[in-house]
């Protein structure tokens, strides 16, 4: 539905409901145009400021919506919904004119459907793309050639299968962990808490490629249990993985790790870091039963 422009209607004009009613059952046709309007009007001697003021107060009463030069009475403009998606789909405002000072406004273009709710409109991948916040992040960690444990903060994660129980991550080209994780053939996957922000962020905006990035940052480990790495302590949960299959996608490649173990903090109340928005933002989100 169009948000309809308002007018500055006079508290007189408030009395003539009855015959703003009349007036529209007399035309006999729900979308007229300007000219029909004009004709009609003609006919029940009505003139022209008084169709203005009319068209003024229909308007203001959500009964009808001045688009393109046609006044279109509300019905009509929801039973052809669908032909004024594809019509002003690409608007963010559109312009209108007033009948009595033919001024140009702007009015905001908001689409519902038939229950109320808002309906899906086209805008850029970058836009939409930011509505996936808040977003779990995981950090990744893997022995490098060096013999350092290399942990990376990661937004993208998901589980691949429960029987073997599989893990993929998403890491860019340009990350030096990507050469890590394809040297060791096996990675630590850690889901951090929400007292460890300040490590996450660290790990995610520095290259272990020049530094030792759990020294310059330390945060408290435990060896894992079956491959040559360490697990978060503070973290709500731990998965050691072993590289099963990598595949590219454009600037990313995909990691799929089999997990071989599994840990949990012993205390179970323990929130998990979330990205909140675009940005480093980051925290916990609210659980809802």
């Amino acid at each position: 539905m169009l948000i309809n422009h308002s007018g500055d209607i006079g508290p007189e004009l408030n009395q003539q409901d009855n015959f703003v009613s009349n007036f529209l059952k007399n035309l006999k046709m729900k979308t007229p145009t300007m000219s029909e309007l004009i004709s009609v009007a003609k006919k029940q001697v009505i003139n022209e400021q008084g169709l203005n003021n009319i068209l003024r107060y229909l308007v203001e009463k959500k009964d009808a919506y001045f688009i393109d030069g046609n006044y279109l009475h509300v019905g009509l403009l929801e039973q052809h919904h669908n032909i004024c998606v594809q019509r002003q789909r690409f608007y963010k405002t559109i312009i209108v004119k007033t009948p009595l000072d033919h001024q140009d406004r702007t009015v905001g273009v908001r689409w519902i459907n038939n229950k109320g709710g808002y309906m899906q409109i086209d805008v850029d991948y970058s836009k939409a793309i930011n509505r996936k916040y808040p977003m779990p992040i995981v950090i990744a960690i893997a022995k490098d050639q060096t013999g350092k444990y290399n942990p990376i903060t990661l937004g993208w994660c998901m589980n691949t299968s429960h029987n073997p129980p599989m893990i993929a991550i998403s890491i860019g080209l340009r990350r030096y962990s990507l050469e890590v994780i394809r040297h060791a053939k096996e990675f630590v996957l850690s889901f951090p808490s929400n007292s460890m922000a300040k490590e996450a962020f660290y790990y995610g905006t520095n290259s272990g490629i020049d530094m030792d990035k759990l020294a310059k940052c330390k945060i408290n480990t435990q060896p894992a249990r079956k491959v040559d790495c360490v697990i978060l302590s503070d973290a709500v949960a731990n998965f050691e993985c072993k590289l099963e299959s990598e595949h590219l996608t454009g600037d990313h490649v995909i990691f799929v790790g089999r997990i071989i173990a599994s840990h949990m903090n012993q205390d179970e109340e323990l929130e998990r870091l979330y990205r909140l928005e675009t940005g480093y933002k980051m925290g916990s989100v609210k659980k809802i039963l």
